[in-house]
């Protein structure tokens, strides 16, 4: 997929340097660095804009503060990922915000195939089970 450029929303607006995040060069935006365990990295400035999560989802398109990558290696550049979506735990990650905001409780679920609808599904926030569906738990301390 094309690259997101900043230049064509008009609703993107960069995160100014601020007390709670490293500032680039030019102390006007906030930027990130990542390293994942298998020793790929990301780097580039913190932007919000508006985040569609799908025609499946019920969840209303939302604005939240993402990373706009500038540099990646490892992995991350030899799958041609189109981005990574933060689930962890942390100020920046897709879940917090939205928990932060009131838009969903603190939970989420990540199914891999069946469904009937191909490939999975993820659902941020609570529902009520489907009949049938086996859980398994968590350790949130992780």
């Amino acid at each position: 997929d094309p690259k997101f450029q900043t230049s064509q929303s008009s609703t993107y607006e960069p995160v100014k340097c601020n007390i709670d995040c490293t500032c680039d060069k030019d102390n006007a935006q906030c930027t990130y660095e990542r390293q994942y365990a298998e020793m790929s990295s990301s780097s580039g400035v913190l932007g919000k804009d508006i985040v569609s999560f799908g025609n499946e989802s019920s969840l209303k398109p939302q604005h939240l503060v993402f990373g706009c990558e500038n540099s990646e290696t490892g992995d991350l550049y030899s799958q041609r990922a189109d981005g990574i979506m933060g689930l962890g735990r942390g100020q920046l990650s897709i879940m917090d915000q939205l928990v932060e905001e009131g838009v969903i409780s603190d939970s989420f679920s990540l199914c891999y195939g069946g469904m009937e609808v191909g490939g999975g599904a993820m659902v941020l926030g609570g529902i009520s089970p489907p009949p049938g569906m086996v859980f398994s738990p968590s350790d949130p301390g992780r």
